[in-house]
């Protein structure tokens, strides 16, 4: 993976194709039962570890799947809502770009990037790893 594609993915988060709000369908007493999620709080910080930039993104200007983490009763993330009994907005996104000894570096010249994600209270949604010749695998 090269360091452009790297940027690019930080960059998808700031994209402006908004997609409608989904609900979660879930069972009660056997019957299908409509459960509308909370609205996000509206904004999303992102900082770039790098260079210390900081800048704010809209939710609703970014894609579903960048403002939202759905979680199963279990605690674990699913793709849709249809699945999921608990919907956590991202909040924060941290992009920190090493040098591979763990020295923090401009991105141009960075050999790891990781990107974590945090919903309110600072809590951990999403971590992903990134190294200029290997796809993202997220934690």
């Amino acid at each position: 993976m090269t360091r452009q594609l790297a940027i690019a993915l930080l960059c998808a988060v700031m994209t402006l194709s908004a997609s409608p709000e989904p609900r979660a369908q879930t069972k009660l007493n056997g019957t299908q039962k409509m459960k509308q999620f909370s609205p996000h709080p509206g904004t999303i910080r992102m900082i770039d570890e790098g260079d210390g930039s900081v800048r704010m993104a809209h939710a609703e200007n970014t894609p579903e799947r960048h403002r939202f983490v759905y979680l199963d009763k279990d605690g674990r993330e699913v793709e849709a809502a249809a699945g999921a009994v608990e919907r956590v907005p991202i909040v924060e996104v941290r992009m920190t770009p090493t040098d591979g000894n763990g020295r923090v570096v401009p991105k141009d010249r960075a050999q790891l990037i990781r990107i974590r994600e945090f919903g309110p209270e600072g809590r951990l949604l999403r971590s992903t790893t990134m190294t200029a010749n290997m796809p993202p695998v997220q934690q």
